[in-house]
């Protein structure tokens, strides 16, 4: 009867050993299952940058407020058609620019360049302007009699309220400009005309001069 006992326990041992190898099978099985390939981090595009200046944010009317430059005050208009320009300066002698006694126009063609960094790490955009016309218009009896006592080009029959085309006599005015330009808070900044001759590439305007250009709806 012993014997029958120790070989019932034997098998239930045997089996025991068994199913419990079995169980530790079957767990290391699901836990290999259960591991995940770890997920890459999300690589997040560089933030790329739209340039300030285009052609096409150039395009239409650009205006300043009164502001004094040598010899004159003026509210500057800057009209951009494509790839062609037209400056209007009607001069003033007064703080508020009212009293205008003059117009002077510049018309021509630019070209926008490459972006560039100044100095003193602002950002900006090349800008070769190229002046080909200039009509002046006098506006007042005593500025007619002052032109015409003092020849400008040596004209002398300077009439008031008349056109009169200065491309030819005035080409030091005319020509190429290297200058520089941007945008900042909507409003068009170029180049700071004292800060380098601009005649040609390497003599570029090198930093922004203070009067901004607001664009007109």
């Amino acid at each position: 009867m012993s014997i029958q006992v120790f070989k019932y326990s034997s098998i239930q041992v045997i089996a025991t050993t068994i199913i419990s190898t079995a169980l530790l099978i079957s767990c290391g099985s699901d836990n290999k299952k259960s591991k995940t390939t770890a997920t890459p981090p999300a690589v997040t595009p560089p933030v790329v940058t739209p340039p300030s200046v285009t052609v096409d944010i150039l395009q239409g009317t650009w205006i300043t407020s009164c502001a004094q430059y040598t010899g004159f005050y003026a509210i500057k208009e800057i009209t951009f058609t494509d790839n062609n320009f037209s400056i209007k300066i009607p001069k003033s002698n007064d703080t508020d620019c009212a009293n205008i006694y003059s117009n002077d126009i510049f018309e021509g063609t630019y070209i926008l360049g490459d972006e560039i960094t100044l100095a003193d790490d602002n950002k900006v955009y090349k800008i070769n302007i190229t002046k080909v016309k200039n009509i002046e218009t006098l506006l007042t009896d005593v500025v007619v009699t002052f032109f015409n006592s003092h020849p400008v080009c040596g004209k002398t029959d300077w009439v008031k309220n008349v056109e009169a085309d200065l491309s030819v006599c005035n080409s030091a005015n005319l020509g190429d400009e290297f200058d520089i330009a941007d945008i900042q808070d909507n409003k068009l900044y170029f180049g700071d005309p004292t800060s380098n001759t601009g005649d040609v590439d390497g003599n570029r305007y090198d930093s922004l001069d203070d009067k901004a250009y607001i664009k007109q709806p």
